[in-house]
């Protein structure tokens, strides 16, 4: 599960360090303020900002004061505002920084600087909605900061919007992102943003443009997503020639484009990309002779950041195989870097860790984990999702069930699991044996347009190598007579279908296997 990036938002900072910077300036200028009296405060107001960051001070009282002389609305109030809201969200002081950001709003309209600080404050307080539309306002104004708008931000808008099942925003951001030519460098990101387009134009009636778009379906898996569903069987054979049979020309380019990307530089920013398309070719192998070695040695808090999101993936892989012992070793290392309490991020480990334990048949163990994850959640406000949340309280259903605690378990999944992924509630279904109650709601959720992709992926065949343990074992084994059931395939038939590959199956053998 991700949580989201440090709080680095620096919109309104940015634009007063470079002021008419961009194609429509961000920000009034002093030259542009009223009053000889508001230029002095406006230049003011620079000299605190500047100074403050140089002198690595806090600068919050200093502006709390200026907000107090400026009582007046007017075009330096709404600056200042602004970089008061983004200093209050490094505060964490979510309400205050939301009134804040809109008074600038409303001073400064025209002007797209606290737009995109809104943008980051609605997404940070999990309100995707909002934070979508006020960064399709902003892009409006000034489409060169939208086109440089940084992949972490819009990942974590997008997954967020994702797990609200927003379509219909997932849709304009797409098309407003491709529109003023993005230049994120996620592939992952650009690819499930262009599917999201794909569907939009699909659903409009605009086939011609949704064939441009499918070069862009860079992973496997994006493809594969409208290869199933009746409603894209238009752009079956446009799919199908751009990823050839069983899509082995696809896993080939996506595979050797992102270890390119990663072998070029070996920067952690670029290992997300390089790993994750291990992860789903399923080389398990690979994956822990590259990134093995670097998570368990000496880490740097900050140069390593980004590999924070593939430790679970690891820990995966690691399972597959039956390290338990190297896992539990992952787990310390990259817990004694990043520990709970100490960022946000912290929880994609902290989370994650009860998993392995449970596998490992330290199920007690892994009670006290999530119950600690789950209670350090609140202290980062909206930057822990509500999905995500949900999906913690999933992996705790299914721990009180293999201690026994099958009452505690039931009441869990009932009260607080709402919202988590299709496959989470599957997988937690599936841990609490209750085959029959999964059907039920796979059938009802394959019904419902915003959940039906998710059931389509989820009842695929899956090449994902089963967990080696006993309760790793019996889960996979379930999982697997669960895809089998003749009611949900028979229920599939209305909708789409269901391939007789594996995603990976199209994929290179794994070049570490033995």
């Amino acid at each position: 599960m991700t949580i989201a990036r440090p709080l680095r938002l620096a919109a309104i900072a940015l634009a007063l360090a470079l002021p008419g910077a961009a194609a429509a300036a961000p920000l009034p200028t002093p030259e542009q303020m009223a009053t000889p009296e508001e230029r002095r405060s406006m230049m003011r107001l620079l000299e605190i900002v500047t100074g403050a960051r140089e002198a690595g001070r806090d600068p919050l009282p200093a502006l709390d004061g200026l907000l107090a002389e400026a009582r007046a609305p007017s075009l330096y109030r709404g600056v200042l505002q602004g970089m008061r809201a983004e200093i209050l969200v490094e505060r964490r002081r979510w309400g205050e920084a939301r009134d804040a950001i809109e008074e600038s709003i409303r001073l400064l309209p025209g002007y797209s600087a606290p737009l995109y600080a809104a943008t980051l404050i609605e997404n940070y307080s999990d309100r995707p909605a909002a934070a979508t539309d006020y960064f399709l306002r902003a892009a409006a104004i000034d489409p060169q900061i939208a086109r440089d708008f940084g992949d972490w931000h819009i990942r974590s808008l997008v997954e967020r919007l994702r797990g609200e099942r927003d379509r219909r925003r997932l849709s304009l951001l797409a098309g407003r992102l491709f529109e003023v030519g993005w230049r994120g460098d996620d592939i992952g990101l650009r690819s499930s943003l262009a599917s999201d387009l794909i569907r939009d134009l699909v659903a409009r009636g605009d086939l011609a443009r949704a064939r441009t778009l499918v070069p862009q379906l860079i992973l496997p898996a994006d493809a594969r997503a409208l290869l199933v569903e009746h409603r894209y069987r238009a752009l079956w054979p446009d799919i199908e020639a751009w990823t050839g049979p069983r899509q082995r020309r696809q896993w080939r380019l996506y595979l050797a484009e992102t270890r390119g990307r990663w072998e070029a530089s070996h920067d952690s920013s670029r290992a997300l990309d390089h790993f994750h398309a291990l992860v789903a070719a399923g080389h398990d192998d690979a994956l822990i002779a590259e990134l093995l070695p670097r998570l368990t040695g000496p880490l740097d808090p900050a140069g390593d950041y980004d590999l924070i999101w593939t430790v679970p993936a690891l820990a995966g892989a690691l399972g597959h195989r039956g390290r338990w012992a190297d896992v539990e070793r992952l787990y310390a290392d990259t817990l004694g870097t990043w520990p709970l309490g100490s960022d946000a991020n912290a929880l994609n480990l902290a989370a994650n860790r009860p998993k392995s334990l449970l596998w490992n048949g330290e199920a007690a163990r892994a009670l006290v984990a999530i119950d600690a994850a789950i209670a350090d959640a609140p202290r980062w406000g909206g930057q822990a999702s509500g999905a995500a949340l949900a999906t913690m309280y999933s992996i705790r259903a299914c721990i009180l069930h293999v201690l026994g605690r099958r009452d505690e378990a039931l009441a869990v999944l009932a009260s607080s699991t709402a919202g988590a992924p299709i496959e989470a509630l599957a997988e937690t279904f599936l841990c609490l044996e209750r085959p029959d109650s999964l059907r039920t709601i796979l059938l009802e959720a394959l019904a419902v347009e915003g959940t039906r992709a998710e059931v389509l992926a989820y009842l695929q065949p899956s090449g994902v190598a089963p967990t080696r343990s006993p309760l790793g074992l019996a889960h996979h084994a379930r999982h697997q007579a669960m895809r089998r059931d003749p009611a949900l395939l028979a229920a599939v038939r209305a909708y789409g279908r269901i391939l007789p590959y594996a995603l990976n199956a199209g994929a290179p053998p794994d070049p570490a296997a033995r």
